[in-house]
Protein backbone atom coordinates (compact mmCIF):
# COMPACT_ATOMS: atom_id res chain seq x y z
CA UNK A 1 0.00 0.00 0.00
CA UNK A 2 1.79 3.34 -0.59
CA UNK A 3 2.53 6.06 1.50
CA UNK A 4 -0.47 7.88 2.83
CA UNK A 5 -0.60 11.62 1.07
CA UNK A 6 -1.35 14.57 1.33
CA UNK A 7 1.68 14.85 4.01
CA UNK A 8 2.69 18.17 5.68
CA UNK A 9 6.02 19.33 4.94
CA UNK A 10 7.58 22.73 6.41
CA UNK A 11 3.92 23.73 6.64
CA UNK A 12 3.05 23.22 3.03
CA UNK A 13 1.20 19.98 1.30
CA UNK A 14 2.41 18.26 -0.57
CA UNK A 15 -0.74 16.05 -3.40
CA UNK A 16 -0.31 13.15 -5.51
CA UNK A 17 -3.73 13.64 -7.10
CA UNK A 18 -3.39 9.79 -8.31
CA UNK A 19 -2.90 8.14 -4.78
CA UNK A 20 -6.45 9.02 -4.02
CA UNK A 21 -8.02 8.48 -7.62
CA UNK A 22 -6.41 4.91 -6.91
CA UNK A 23 -8.61 4.15 -3.61
CA UNK A 24 -11.77 2.50 -3.30
CA UNK A 25 -14.24 5.76 -2.11
CA UNK A 26 -14.77 4.17 1.53
CA UNK A 27 -11.43 5.34 1.88
CA UNK A 28 -11.22 8.95 1.80
CA UNK A 29 -12.42 9.12 5.41
CA UNK A 30 -9.40 7.77 6.59
CA UNK A 31 -7.44 9.97 4.45
CA UNK A 32 -9.21 13.12 5.60
CA UNK A 33 -8.73 12.18 9.62
CA UNK A 34 -5.16 12.29 8.63
CA UNK A 35 -5.15 16.45 7.60
CA UNK A 36 -5.53 18.71 9.65
CA UNK A 37 -8.26 21.96 8.59
CA UNK A 38 -5.64 24.07 6.55
CA UNK A 39 -4.20 21.06 4.84
CA UNK A 40 -7.66 19.67 3.90
CA UNK A 41 -8.16 23.60 2.58
CA UNK A 42 -4.78 23.38 0.74
CA UNK A 43 -5.62 20.18 -0.44
CA UNK A 44 -9.04 21.21 -2.41
CA UNK A 45 -7.21 24.33 -4.30
CA UNK A 46 -4.37 22.40 -5.83
CA UNK A 47 -6.06 18.84 -6.44
CA UNK A 48 -9.60 18.58 -7.98
CA UNK A 49 -9.33 14.85 -7.38
CA UNK A 50 -8.94 15.40 -3.48
CA UNK A 51 -11.64 18.75 -4.01
CA UNK A 52 -14.19 15.65 -4.50
CA UNK A 53 -13.01 13.62 -1.89
CA UNK A 54 -13.14 16.24 0.88
CA UNK A 55 -16.94 17.34 -0.51
CA UNK A 56 -17.80 13.57 -0.56
CA UNK A 57 -20.63 12.61 2.09
CA UNK A 58 -18.01 10.00 3.63
CA UNK A 59 -15.42 12.97 4.31
CA UNK A 60 -17.93 15.21 6.45
CA UNK A 61 -17.95 13.87 9.63
CA UNK A 62 -14.08 13.52 9.95
CA UNK A 63 -13.73 16.83 8.96
CA UNK A 64 -15.48 18.31 11.56
CA UNK A 65 -14.02 15.98 13.78
CA UNK A 66 -10.60 17.95 12.71
CA UNK A 67 -12.23 21.29 12.63
CA UNK A 68 -13.94 20.50 16.66
CA UNK A 69 -10.25 19.39 17.56
CA UNK A 70 -8.20 22.45 16.50
CA UNK A 71 -7.63 25.58 18.41
CA UNK A 72 -9.65 28.81 18.65
CA UNK A 73 -6.73 30.34 16.25
CA UNK A 74 -7.56 27.47 13.50
CA UNK A 75 -10.93 28.06 13.29
CA UNK A 76 -10.53 31.85 12.79
CA UNK A 77 -9.00 31.53 9.75
CA UNK A 78 -11.60 29.55 8.89
CA UNK A 79 -14.11 31.90 9.42
CA UNK A 80 -12.16 34.26 6.98
CA UNK A 81 -13.46 31.99 4.27
CA UNK A 82 -17.22 30.36 4.92
CA UNK A 83 -16.41 27.87 1.75
CA UNK A 84 -13.49 26.17 3.96
CA UNK A 85 -16.18 24.73 6.36
CA UNK A 86 -17.95 21.67 4.74
CA UNK A 87 -21.70 21.29 4.18
CA UNK A 88 -23.62 19.28 6.46
CA UNK A 89 -26.62 18.28 4.91
CA UNK A 90 -27.77 15.43 6.80
CA UNK A 91 -27.37 14.56 10.29
CA UNK A 92 -24.59 11.88 11.21
CA UNK A 93 -25.17 8.49 11.24
CA UNK A 94 -26.10 6.95 14.43
CA UNK A 95 -23.06 5.15 14.89
CA UNK A 96 -20.80 7.83 14.29
CA UNK A 97 -22.69 10.44 17.03
CA UNK A 98 -25.23 8.96 18.83
CA UNK A 99 -26.32 11.93 20.42
CA UNK A 100 -25.46 14.49 18.37
CA UNK A 101 -22.89 15.64 20.50
CA UNK A 102 -19.85 16.00 17.87
CA UNK A 103 -22.53 17.92 15.48
CA UNK A 104 -23.84 20.47 18.39
CA UNK A 105 -20.34 20.99 19.61
CA UNK A 106 -18.96 21.71 16.20
CA UNK A 107 -21.82 23.94 15.63
CA UNK A 108 -21.05 25.84 18.78
CA UNK A 109 -17.40 26.23 18.39
CA UNK A 110 -17.88 27.51 15.08
CA UNK A 111 -20.46 30.22 16.16
CA UNK A 112 -18.46 31.37 19.22
CA UNK A 113 -15.71 32.43 16.85
CA UNK A 114 -17.71 33.89 14.94
CA UNK A 115 -19.93 36.29 16.84
CA UNK A 116 -16.65 36.87 18.07
CA UNK A 117 -14.69 38.00 15.34
CA UNK A 118 -16.63 37.50 11.88
CA UNK A 119 -20.31 38.51 13.34
CA UNK A 120 -21.40 39.12 9.18
CA UNK A 121 -20.53 35.20 8.75
CA UNK A 122 -22.72 33.99 11.06
CA UNK A 123 -26.26 33.49 8.33
CA UNK A 124 -23.90 32.36 5.66
CA UNK A 125 -22.11 29.37 8.14
CA UNK A 126 -25.69 28.77 9.10
CA UNK A 127 -26.54 28.15 5.41
CA UNK A 128 -23.70 25.28 5.32
CA UNK A 129 -26.01 23.33 7.54
CA UNK A 130 -29.14 21.53 6.22
CA UNK A 131 -32.53 22.26 8.47
CA UNK A 132 -32.43 18.34 8.83
CA UNK A 133 -28.45 18.51 10.18
CA UNK A 134 -30.00 21.23 12.12
CA UNK A 135 -32.73 19.57 13.94
CA UNK A 136 -30.16 17.13 15.15
CA UNK A 137 -28.61 19.77 17.17
CA UNK A 138 -29.22 19.12 21.08
CA UNK A 139 -27.88 22.38 22.54
CA UNK A 140 -26.05 25.79 22.16
CA UNK A 141 -22.90 26.72 24.19
CA UNK A 142 -21.72 30.42 24.45
CA UNK A 143 -19.60 30.49 27.41
CA UNK A 144 -18.71 33.93 27.96
CA UNK A 145 -19.31 35.58 24.62
CA UNK A 146 -21.20 38.94 24.06
CA UNK A 147 -24.32 38.23 22.26
CA UNK A 148 -25.46 40.51 19.99
CA UNK A 149 -29.19 40.44 19.60
CA UNK A 150 -29.34 40.54 15.45
CA UNK A 151 -27.46 38.00 14.56
CA UNK A 152 -28.37 35.39 17.87
CA UNK A 153 -32.00 35.47 17.08
CA UNK A 154 -30.97 34.12 13.76
CA UNK A 155 -29.59 31.57 15.25
CA UNK A 156 -31.84 30.65 18.13
CA UNK A 157 -34.77 30.34 14.85
CA UNK A 158 -32.29 28.27 12.77
CA UNK A 159 -32.02 25.37 15.59
CA UNK A 160 -35.55 24.47 16.19
CA UNK A 161 -34.75 20.89 18.42
CA UNK A 162 -32.50 22.58 20.68
CA UNK A 163 -32.80 21.32 24.81
CA UNK A 164 -29.84 22.82 26.17
CA UNK A 165 -28.15 26.15 26.39
CA UNK A 166 -25.68 27.76 27.81
CA UNK A 167 -25.13 31.51 28.10
CA UNK A 168 -23.20 31.50 31.15
CA UNK A 169 -21.20 34.88 31.68
CA UNK A 170 -22.85 36.16 28.79
CA UNK A 171 -22.86 40.06 27.94
CA UNK A 172 -26.26 40.34 26.77
CA UNK A 173 -29.77 41.78 27.96
CA UNK A 174 -31.84 39.27 26.69
CA UNK A 175 -33.76 40.39 23.98
CA UNK A 176 -32.45 38.25 21.66
CA UNK A 177 -33.83 35.63 23.85
CA UNK A 178 -37.21 37.06 23.33
CA UNK A 179 -37.09 35.43 19.78
CA UNK A 180 -36.78 31.99 20.34
CA UNK A 181 -39.35 29.81 18.64
CA UNK A 182 -43.01 29.71 20.97
CA UNK A 183 -42.67 25.95 20.29
CA UNK A 184 -39.21 25.65 21.64
CA UNK A 185 -37.80 22.23 23.22
CA UNK A 186 -35.67 23.54 25.59
CA UNK A 187 -35.52 22.16 28.90
CA UNK A 188 -32.06 23.15 30.59
CA UNK A 189 -31.16 26.96 30.43
CA UNK A 190 -27.68 28.29 31.74
CA UNK A 191 -27.96 31.99 32.46
CA UNK A 192 -25.95 32.76 35.93
CA UNK A 193 -23.95 35.76 35.59
CA UNK A 194 -25.63 37.47 32.82
CA UNK A 195 -25.32 40.67 34.74
CA UNK A 196 -26.92 42.30 32.14
CA UNK A 197 -30.03 40.81 31.61
CA UNK A 198 -33.60 42.12 31.92
CA UNK A 199 -36.64 41.25 33.43
CA UNK A 200 -38.90 41.86 31.00
CA UNK A 201 -36.68 40.30 28.08
CA UNK A 202 -36.69 37.39 31.15
CA UNK A 203 -39.95 36.99 31.62
CA UNK A 204 -41.06 37.49 27.23
CA UNK A 205 -38.30 34.07 27.32
CA UNK A 206 -39.50 32.20 30.37
CA UNK A 207 -43.05 32.55 28.96
CA UNK A 208 -42.25 30.18 25.81
CA UNK A 209 -40.28 27.87 27.73
CA UNK A 210 -43.17 25.57 28.65
CA UNK A 211 -41.14 22.15 28.76
CA UNK A 212 -38.22 23.57 31.32
CA UNK A 213 -36.78 21.68 34.08
CA UNK A 214 -33.45 23.40 35.00
CA UNK A 215 -33.21 27.09 35.57
CA UNK A 216 -30.07 28.83 36.68
CA UNK A 217 -30.05 32.52 37.25
CA UNK A 218 -27.79 32.81 39.53
CA UNK A 219 -25.53 35.89 39.85
CA UNK A 220 -28.27 37.91 37.86
CA UNK A 221 -30.63 40.82 38.58
CA UNK A 222 -33.43 39.08 38.22
CA UNK A 223 -36.46 39.90 40.38
CA UNK A 224 -40.24 38.28 40.28
CA UNK A 225 -41.00 40.29 37.02
CA UNK A 226 -39.00 37.86 35.95
CA UNK A 227 -41.52 35.03 36.45
CA UNK A 228 -45.19 36.46 35.96
CA UNK A 229 -45.41 34.79 32.99
CA UNK A 230 -43.40 31.67 33.64
CA UNK A 231 -44.98 28.11 33.98
CA UNK A 232 -42.36 25.76 35.48
CA UNK A 233 -44.83 22.98 35.89
CA UNK A 234 -41.45 20.91 34.93
CA UNK A 235 -38.98 22.10 36.61
CA UNK A 236 -36.59 20.17 38.18
CA UNK A 237 -33.43 22.44 39.54
CA UNK A 238 -33.76 26.26 40.30
CA UNK A 239 -30.91 28.20 41.03
CA UNK A 240 -31.30 31.72 42.11
CA UNK A 241 -28.51 32.31 44.15
CA UNK A 242 -26.73 35.38 44.80
CA UNK A 243 -29.54 37.05 42.78
CA UNK A 244 -29.85 40.57 45.27
CA UNK A 245 -33.24 41.97 43.91
CA UNK A 246 -34.88 38.57 44.93
CA UNK A 247 -37.61 39.06 47.46
CA UNK A 248 -40.59 36.66 48.56
CA UNK A 249 -42.95 38.25 47.21
CA UNK A 250 -41.50 37.64 44.24
CA UNK A 251 -40.41 34.58 44.41
CA UNK A 252 -43.80 33.41 46.25
CA UNK A 253 -45.88 33.02 42.65
CA UNK A 254 -43.06 31.09 41.07
CA UNK A 255 -42.97 28.39 44.10
CA UNK A 256 -46.30 28.25 43.88
CA UNK A 257 -46.25 26.73 40.85
CA UNK A 258 -43.08 24.62 40.86
CA UNK A 259 -44.16 21.72 42.39
CA UNK A 260 -41.88 19.32 40.94
CA UNK A 261 -38.90 20.89 42.30
CA UNK A 262 -35.95 19.05 43.36
CA UNK A 263 -33.02 21.09 43.88
CA UNK A 264 -33.69 24.65 44.99
CA UNK A 265 -30.80 27.24 45.55
CA UNK A 266 -31.11 30.96 46.97
CA UNK A 267 -28.07 31.10 48.54
CA UNK A 268 -26.69 34.55 49.72
CA UNK A 269 -30.06 36.29 49.00
CA UNK A 270 -32.43 38.52 50.72
CA UNK A 271 -35.38 36.01 51.43
CA UNK A 272 -37.05 35.80 54.88
CA UNK A 273 -38.31 32.13 53.80
CA UNK A 274 -41.92 33.51 53.37
CA UNK A 275 -42.31 32.43 49.73
CA UNK A 276 -41.72 28.96 51.51
CA UNK A 277 -45.31 28.85 52.84
CA UNK A 278 -46.96 28.53 49.30
CA UNK A 279 -44.29 26.06 48.24
CA UNK A 280 -45.10 22.21 48.50
CA UNK A 281 -41.39 20.70 49.17
CA UNK A 282 -42.03 17.09 49.01
CA UNK A 283 -40.29 16.37 46.20
CA UNK A 284 -37.20 19.13 47.33
CA UNK A 285 -34.32 17.26 47.51
CA UNK A 286 -31.39 19.44 47.31
CA UNK A 287 -31.96 22.90 49.38
CA UNK A 288 -28.90 25.29 49.88
CA UNK A 289 -29.50 28.20 51.95
CA UNK A 290 -26.28 29.40 52.54
CA UNK A 291 -25.41 32.78 54.21
CA UNK A 292 -29.48 33.55 54.06
CA UNK A 293 -28.87 36.18 56.87
CA UNK A 294 -32.65 37.05 56.59
CA UNK A 295 -33.89 33.43 57.01
CA UNK A 296 -36.51 33.40 59.37
CA UNK A 297 -36.68 30.09 61.03
CA UNK A 298 -41.02 29.64 61.43
CA UNK A 299 -40.50 29.55 57.52
CA UNK A 300 -37.68 27.20 57.66
CA UNK A 301 -40.11 24.83 60.26
CA UNK A 302 -42.65 24.50 57.48
CA UNK A 303 -40.55 24.01 54.86
CA UNK A 304 -38.60 21.42 56.27
CA UNK A 305 -41.52 19.23 57.75
CA UNK A 306 -42.57 18.86 54.06
CA UNK A 307 -39.32 17.94 52.88
CA UNK A 308 -39.55 13.88 53.45
CA UNK A 309 -37.06 13.56 50.21
CA UNK A 310 -34.55 15.97 51.14
CA UNK A 311 -31.66 14.67 50.62
CA UNK A 312 -28.71 17.53 51.28
CA UNK A 313 -29.47 20.47 53.40
CA UNK A 314 -26.91 23.50 53.12
CA UNK A 315 -27.48 26.04 56.29
CA UNK A 316 -24.33 27.32 56.60
CA UNK A 317 -23.59 31.15 57.76
CA UNK A 318 -27.26 31.30 58.96
CA UNK A 319 -28.73 31.51 62.57
CA UNK A 320 -30.51 28.43 62.31
CA UNK A 321 -31.82 26.91 65.56
CA UNK A 322 -33.02 23.37 66.72
CA UNK A 323 -36.63 24.11 66.81
CA UNK A 324 -36.79 24.76 62.68
CA UNK A 325 -36.51 21.09 62.84
CA UNK A 326 -39.07 19.63 64.50
CA UNK A 327 -41.66 17.68 62.23
CA UNK A 328 -38.42 17.41 59.79
CA UNK A 329 -37.85 13.30 59.33
CA UNK A 330 -34.16 13.38 58.62
CA UNK A 331 -34.37 9.83 56.99
CA UNK A 332 -32.81 10.50 53.80
CA UNK A 333 -30.35 12.94 54.57
CA UNK A 334 -26.88 12.29 53.01
CA UNK A 335 -25.38 15.51 53.23
CA UNK A 336 -25.94 18.26 55.97
CA UNK A 337 -23.60 21.61 56.09
CA UNK A 338 -24.13 23.72 59.28
CA UNK A 339 -21.15 26.25 58.57
CA UNK A 340 -21.24 29.08 61.33
CA UNK A 341 -24.33 28.08 62.67
CA UNK A 342 -23.67 29.08 66.30
CA UNK A 343 -26.73 29.62 67.37
CA UNK A 344 -27.68 25.27 66.59
CA UNK A 345 -27.78 24.02 70.31
CA UNK A 346 -26.37 20.86 71.07
CA UNK A 347 -29.24 18.79 72.03
CA UNK A 348 -31.09 19.24 68.50
CA UNK A 349 -27.48 18.44 66.72
CA UNK A 350 -27.69 15.74 68.56
CA UNK A 351 -31.28 14.62 67.82
CA UNK A 352 -30.86 15.57 64.31
CA UNK A 353 -28.05 13.48 64.05
CA UNK A 354 -28.98 10.54 65.55
CA UNK A 355 -32.03 9.80 63.36
CA UNK A 356 -29.81 10.53 60.33
CA UNK A 357 -29.03 7.54 59.72
CA UNK A 358 -27.88 7.59 55.89
CA UNK A 359 -25.79 10.75 56.52
CA UNK A 360 -22.54 10.41 54.34
CA UNK A 361 -21.28 13.95 54.48
CA UNK A 362 -21.12 16.24 57.68
CA UNK A 363 -19.48 19.49 57.66
CA UNK A 364 -19.28 21.76 60.87
CA UNK A 365 -16.53 24.10 60.39
CA UNK A 366 -16.41 27.17 63.07
CA UNK A 367 -18.78 25.66 65.06
CA UNK A 368 -18.59 25.64 69.06
CA UNK A 369 -19.97 21.91 69.05
CA UNK A 370 -17.55 19.60 71.15
CA UNK A 371 -18.14 16.42 69.98
CA UNK A 372 -20.42 15.20 72.48
CA UNK A 373 -23.53 16.00 69.82
CA UNK A 374 -22.54 13.33 67.80
CA UNK A 375 -22.39 10.54 70.59
CA UNK A 376 -26.03 9.13 69.16
CA UNK A 377 -24.56 9.07 65.80
CA UNK A 378 -24.65 5.69 64.21
CA UNK A 379 -22.29 7.42 61.41
CA UNK A 380 -21.81 3.70 59.72
CA UNK A 381 -22.55 5.54 55.97
CA UNK A 382 -20.02 8.29 57.02
CA UNK A 383 -17.59 9.04 54.40
CA UNK A 384 -16.51 12.98 54.69
CA UNK A 385 -16.52 15.30 58.44
CA UNK A 386 -15.15 18.15 58.17
CA UNK A 387 -14.63 19.93 61.55
CA UNK A 388 -12.64 22.72 60.27
CA UNK A 389 -12.06 25.79 63.07
CA UNK A 390 -14.01 23.16 65.54
CA UNK A 391 -11.86 24.58 68.75
CA UNK A 392 -13.86 22.79 71.25
CA UNK A 393 -13.81 19.51 70.07
CA UNK A 394 -12.59 17.08 72.26
CA UNK A 395 -10.28 13.93 71.92
CA UNK A 396 -12.91 11.74 73.61
CA UNK A 397 -16.03 12.36 71.57
CA UNK A 398 -14.20 12.34 68.30
CA UNK A 399 -12.77 8.61 69.00
CA UNK A 400 -16.60 7.91 70.14
CA UNK A 401 -17.46 8.67 66.65
CA UNK A 402 -14.15 7.37 64.78
CA UNK A 403 -14.95 4.01 66.01
CA UNK A 404 -18.17 3.55 64.34
CA UNK A 405 -17.04 5.74 61.33
CA UNK A 406 -15.88 2.54 59.45
CA UNK A 407 -16.68 3.99 55.91
CA UNK A 408 -14.90 7.69 56.24
CA UNK A 409 -12.87 8.33 53.63
CA UNK A 410 -12.50 12.27 54.54
CA UNK A 411 -11.15 14.09 57.66
CA UNK A 412 -11.02 17.37 58.29
CA UNK A 413 -9.13 18.34 61.51
CA UNK A 414 -7.48 21.71 60.76
CA UNK A 415 -6.86 24.54 63.20
CA UNK A 416 -8.76 22.04 66.06
CA UNK A 417 -7.29 20.87 69.35
CA UNK A 418 -7.43 16.98 68.65
CA UNK A 419 -4.40 14.66 69.19
CA UNK A 420 -3.16 11.73 68.54
CA UNK A 421 -5.53 10.14 72.21
CA UNK A 422 -8.17 10.65 69.49
CA UNK A 423 -7.01 7.67 67.59
CA UNK A 424 -5.83 5.51 69.62
CA UNK A 425 -7.11 1.81 68.55
CA UNK A 426 -8.94 3.03 65.88
CA UNK A 427 -9.35 1.36 62.15
CA UNK A 428 -10.07 3.37 59.49
CA UNK A 429 -9.58 1.24 56.65
CA UNK A 430 -10.85 3.44 53.74
CA UNK A 431 -9.44 6.86 55.48
CA UNK A 432 -7.68 8.24 51.93
CA UNK A 433 -7.85 12.36 53.17
CA UNK A 434 -6.74 13.68 56.06
CA UNK A 435 -5.89 17.47 57.23
CA UNK A 436 -4.62 18.44 60.11
CA UNK A 437 -2.88 21.18 61.33
CA UNK A 438 0.11 20.05 63.05
CA UNK A 439 1.64 16.75 62.19
CA UNK A 440 3.45 16.30 66.04
CA UNK A 441 -0.64 16.27 67.47
CA UNK A 442 -1.09 13.41 65.72
CA UNK A 443 1.02 10.21 66.36
CA UNK A 444 3.56 9.36 63.10
CA UNK A 445 2.82 5.79 63.82
CA UNK A 446 -0.78 6.74 63.34
CA UNK A 447 -0.39 7.84 60.31
CA UNK A 448 1.76 4.88 58.76
CA UNK A 449 -0.39 2.19 60.18
CA UNK A 450 -3.51 4.28 58.01
CA UNK A 451 -2.32 2.41 54.52
CA UNK A 452 -4.80 3.60 52.57
CA UNK A 453 -3.51 7.39 53.06
CA UNK A 454 -0.69 6.81 51.01
CA UNK A 455 -1.31 8.11 47.69
CA UNK A 456 -3.64 11.06 49.09
CA UNK A 457 -2.34 11.66 52.36
CA UNK A 458 -2.64 15.51 52.94
CA UNK A 459 -1.49 17.41 56.00
CA UNK A 460 -1.35 21.26 56.39
CA UNK A 461 1.31 21.36 58.89
CA UNK A 462 1.43 25.52 58.89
Amino acid sequence: MPTITPIAVHHQVLVNPCDITSYARDIFPIFTSFLSPQEQAIAQRVSSAWKKALFSQESIFPRVQSILFSDENVVARLCENIHSFPKVTRKFHAILDPSSDTLSDYVSMVLQVLIIQKPHNIIDFLETISQEARDAVQYLDFLGIPILSEYFSAILTSFRNIEIINLVDCSTDGNALTMIRSNNKLKKVYLDGCVDIQNVALNIFLSKTKELEILNLSKTCVAGLAFQSFSPFHLKVLDLSECCHLDDSGLAPLLLQAKQIEELNLSETEITGEAFQSFDSSNLKILVLNACIHLEQRFLKCLLSQARQLEKLDLSYTRTIGESFEGFNPSNLKMLSLIQCNDFEDWALKLLLSRAKQLEELTLSYTGFTGEELEDFEALNLKRLDCFSCTNLEDEFLKRLLSKAKNLEALNLYNTPITAKAFQGIELPNLKEIIVREVGKLSLTFFKDVKSLVENFLINSA
